[in-house]
């Protein structure tokens, strides 16, 4: 797919790449043309020189990899061949959503329309896949949907392969309008804290099973805009959280992030945007 109302061309079509690096956006970055040179003169020159579409999509995969080059692991994303790890891939991700989210106020974008800016980000490195639900206007407006299964790899192959079950999907993740459940509210509400982890080896991984009892040896995790089966009888699709990160390595138990909601934020994951704006 390609950025609504930008050029259908190749260099504009998800993924992008850069290195081992895969990168994909469902949502919009509002007023983008009023910020763009804002940030692209944050970026690093081969971040800079990676562009080569117009899409805010693409603007904001070369705004991770300027984070990823300045976090202090002292290696170009584009040169780099060894996994990051999901704590890396992570902070990443959540320092450029603070950024755009900062960026947009200091313009005067984010009180001045009442069209949200919405930030759903895929980033992977083929071993760790980092995936974003947000909004800055939430929770009077909800970011596009998103769902994960995570459970025995055959398994989940085995469902999605049921072609008579298989779902016609919900509109490619279409903007949420169902209530948020409760435990996204309550963690979003702490004013000390920038994000706080949710424990999900509680929840269900199919019917009397939970996923701390899933073999990470043989796992799989599958996370898409809508669940992928119409009825599922041996997998739970949950619904990530409104505002929020999911992290899962290969192997590993997947983790999930609550964002608190234009709540404290760190002056670090967006100092470099406080010069001439």
């Amino acid at each position: 797919a390609a950025s609504p109302g930008m050029g259908v061309h190749l260099p504009n079509v998800h993924p992008f790449k850069a290195g081992r690096l895969l990168f994909c956006h469902n949502g919009a970055i509002q007023q983008f043309s009023k910020i763009r040179r804002k940030i692209l003169n944050q970026l690093t020159d081969e971040a800079y020189n990676g562009i080569q579409g117009t899409t805010d999509s693409e603007v904001c995969f070369a705004l991770i990899l300027t984070n990823l080059a300045k976090d202090g692991h002292g290696q170009c994303p584009y040169q780099q061949r060894s996994p990051y790890g999901h704590e890396r891939l992570y902070h990443a991700v959540k320092r450029t959503i603070r950024q755009l989210e900062h960026v947009l106020q200091a313009a005067g974008i984010a009180d001045a329309t009442p069209t949200p800016s919405r930030m759903n980000f895929a980033l992977s490195d083929g071993e760790t896949v980092v995936c974003s639900r947000f909004c800055d206007k939430y929770p009077q407006e909800p970011p596009p949907s998103l769902y994960y299964c995570y459970g025995d790899a055959q398994q989940l192959q085995a469902e999605l392969l049921d072609e008579d079950n298989a779902s016609t999907g919900g509109g490619g993740g279409a903007n949420d309008s169902g209530n948020e459940t409760d435990d996204t509210l309550d963690l979003t509400r702490d004013e000390h804290r920038d994000a706080i982890e949710k424990d999900l080896s509680q929840q269900t991984s199919l019917p009397g099973k939970l996923l701390k009892e899933v073999d990470p040896a043989s796992s799989g995790l599958i996370i898409s805009s809508d669940p992928l089966v119409k009825s599922s009888t041996q997998l739970s699709w949950h619904r990530m959280a409104a505002n929020s990160i999911l992290c899962y390595t290969r192997g590993e138990i997947p983790r999930l992030y609550h964002l608190n909601v234009g709540g404290a934020k760190r002056p670090e994951d967006y100092a470099f945007f406080m010069v001439d704006l």
